[in-house]
């Protein structure tokens, strides 16, 4: 099975009129206690979340840190 990094996995999801990745994204940012537009950063790659943040988004995501967040 190929590895999913947080980008892909945000943009597996669907993107439709009740936008299940704009709720997995406000998710995200309201259990990491950040702006919206810094998840967006983390997506593209721009930043990264600290290790406790990876944490968190690994648990909502189902997915594993090493995963998420390769370098």
């Amino acid at each position: 099975m190929s590895q999913m990094t947080f980008k892909d996995y945000i943009e597996s999801l669907p993107e439709t009129k009740t936008t299940e990745r704009r709720a997995v994204i406000n998710q995200i940012a309201t259990q990491c206690a950040v702006h919206y537009s810094t998840v967006y950063r983390w997506i593209s790659g721009k930043s990264q979340p600290d290790k406790l943040k990876q944490e968190k988004i690994a648990a909502i995501t189902g997915l594993s840190i090493t995963e998420l967040f390769q370098n």
